[in-house]
């Protein structure tokens, strides 16, 4: 038997479908996806401090080098509990390497729960709802999904 969906979440999907962002599958066909890094202030109560050294160098050292593309889908900064200011000021190196894909037009960054808005304080990537994948055996439909 058929399994129906919720037509709220049936909207909802289809509107993020409807908005995505399209584009193809990098010609190298790497893309790597993060999500949830929650970004804080660096103090004690940031949940990202204890893993951010290993994901820049992740980042820096093996994804950047063999030509991936970098999703980076939603809640990248943790907004209900910091300021994007103090945010951007204490990871200023992790932003640089956002910088560095971006610059080779690997980086697309995708809002979530936690970082709703950050297209409204921030200008420095464009941000999206969702993103669809178009050049697959079928289209992907990536977005945070809260």
């Amino acid at each position: 038997m058929a399994r129906s969906f919720d037509p709220v979440m049936q909207k909802r999907l289809h509107d993020l479908l409807v908005r995505a962002g399209r584009t193809d599958l990098p010609p190298s066909g790497k893309m790597v996806i993060f999500s949830d890094l929650h970004m804080g202030d660096g103090g004690r109560h940031d949940d990202f401090r204890h893993n951010s050294s290993m994901f820049a160098a992740a980042l820096t050292d093996y994804y950047m080098p063999r030509g991936h593309t970098l999703v980076l889908n939603g809640d990248v900064e943790e907004l209900q509990r910091f300021r994007y200011g103090r945010i951007e000021e204490r990871w200023r190196g992790v932003y640089e390497v956002f910088d560095a894909f971006c610059a080779e037009g690997k980086l697309f960054k995708i809002e979530g729960n936690h970082d709703e808005g950050i297209g409204e304080i921030q200008d420095r990537y464009p941000i999206r709802k969702s993103l669809l994948l178009v050049s697959c055996p079928r289209p992907i439909l990536l977005f945070h999904g809260h």
